[in-house]
């Protein structure tokens, strides 16, 4: 293995819900643990220690990382909002929402919802009169920059992505960019879900195309 990579990238509870914080830092120890204990592979490690709660940037603070460890990559995701993002995702509760939903500035108002049915109003009550901007990114993203620099080492976002709804082009355009554009101002690096999906899906190529969406790689590709 070590002919084809320079180093063995452990990937310690990827996707992990653990409730206490407690307890998730514990198992993702032993993980890490086991994996430096047991591996064959010779040579430099990396240990990509992901966030708590589906990776979410607030629990950055939570992590117990080692001290003075450079082999340590701190891992996010970012998928806010999620009532653009996940707009009638199949399988979440958002599938029944046929509301608006806009990027940037206000996702959803007040005065939009006022007639809106009850299911409309209480699946987008988490992002009503909520602002998602460039400024709300860097302040999202800098709770775990801020955990890495302070423990010194990288930070990367492992996921982020906006469902391909046709009704919501212009918003999910603009919301990459934006993301792209503030990842680079804070020299995160990045990785977008996904480089293929079905129709209707996250990636750049769709179902069986072989041609890409190339609006979303001018997003991407800057």
């Amino acid at each position: 293995m070590r002919r084809f990579f320079p180093f063995l990238l452990i990937l310690v509870l990827a996707s992990s819900c653990a409730r206490p914080i407690d307890r998730f830092n514990i198992r993702r120890g032993v993980n890490i643990a086991h994996w430096l204990s047991q591996s064959n592979v010779r040579g430099e490690r990396r240990a990509a220690y992901f966030v708590n709660m589906w990776q979410s940037f607030e629990t950055a603070s939570q992590l117990a990382i080692p001290e003075g460890d450079p082999n340590i990559i701190l891992s996010f995701h970012y998928y806010q909002p999620m009532l653009l993002t996940h707009y009638q995702a199949s399988w979440m509760d958002l599938k029944d929402y046929r509301g608006p939903v806009h990027y940037p500035g206000e996702v959803v108002t007040s005065s939009e919802m006022a007639d809106r049915p009850d299911t409309d109003r209480a699946l987008s009550s988490s992002w009503t009169d909520q602002v998602y901007d460039k400024e709300r990114f860097a302040r999202e993203f800098g709770m775990a920059a801020q955990v890495a620099k302070d423990h010194g080492i990288p930070v990367y976002c492992g996921e982020y992505g906006c469902l391909s709804v046709e009704s919501n082009d212009e918003a999910r355009y603009s919301w990459l960019s934006d993301m792209n554009e503030v990842f680079d101002s804070m020299g995160i690096a990045r990785a977008v879900w996904c480089y293929r999906e079905g129709p209707g899906g996250f990636g750049i190529l769709s179902g069986s195309s072989i041609e890409p969406d190339r609006r979303m790689l001018d997003c991407l590709i800057r």
